[in-house]
């Protein structure tokens, strides 16, 4: 499933590795999942405890078994305190909830219904504009994200776009005119989209997860950034609502 893949997964299919059982993992709150089986019932919880370019690590305080759900390998990993460590499961689908957030290909068309061609991201705040033809004709810095839209511009005309997923327009302004210049036909998150620029140096201006523990080095939670302004902190199995931090 490749690099970059593990940004914005919420749901993986799994089967084991003698194919007898399947289930499923899901994604419950920012840093929550369960596994379930084949009609959905909850086998275990899990706290999200990190994520990487190809990995999602959960980890189950009752029983200290940490799961890796290696998206590059196609793989979930076992782990525990008895140094136990195998493949669990296969993967065989993983699913990204598509919004502001995790977009990163949108297809368009003009006003009259015809396919004017689509955005696609190319780095981590870099954007082009493909026409039908799947040439380049614009690229575009990314200024800002929120739940339902993308916030872009080119400054070699001083134009700014807003790819508005909720009212599926994108919307055209420079310094005397705003308008609707194209409607989004479809819009997709998968990571083959996205050619990645390495990652920044972690600073405390792109940095958006912090583990925290006890004075005796105990690990006992994690504040996480969950939008533009917004933050959760979650201690244990416990989604605490998330709120704005300064």
């Amino acid at each position: 499933m490749g690099p970059w893949a593990v940004a914005h997964w919420e749901l993986v299919d799994f089967r084991s590795t003698d194919g007898k059982a399947s289930g499923h993992l899901r994604k419950t709150g920012p840093f929550t999942w369960v596994e379930t089986d084949q009609a959905n019932q909850v086998r275990f919880y899990f706290s999200e405890i990190k994520r990487h370019n190809d990995a999602v690590y959960l980890f189950d305080p009752s029983r200290y078994v940490t799961l890796e759900i290696n998206l590059n390998a196609d793989k979930i990993i076992y782990s525990d305190t008895a140094a136990n460590r195998f493949e669990l499961y296969s993967v065989t689908k993983a699913y990204a909830r598509i919004n502001g957030w995790t977009i990163n290909r949108v297809g368009v068309r003009i006003v009259a219904g015809i396919p004017a061609g689509e955005y696609r991201q190319t780095g981590e705040t870099t954007w082009v504009e493909l026409n039908a033809s799947q040439q380049v004709i614009f690229r575009f810095n990314e200024t800002q994200r929120e739940e339902s839209s993308v916030y872009l511009h080119d400054p070699s005309r001083n134009v700014s776009l807003q790819v508005d997923l909720g009212s599926e327009k994108v919307i055209y302004s420079e310094a005397t005119r705003r308008f609707d210049l194209y409607s989004v036909e479809r819009g997709s998150s998968d990571p083959a989209n996205v050619i990645v620029t390495p990652s920044l140096p972690v600073k405390s201006r792109n940095v958006n997860t912090v583990a925290f523990g006890a004075l005796n080095g105990q690990p006992q939670g994690y504040y996480r950034q969950t939008g533009s302004s917004t933050w959760a902190e979650v201690r244990g199995l416990v989604d605490l609502p998330a709120g704005s931090f300064s």
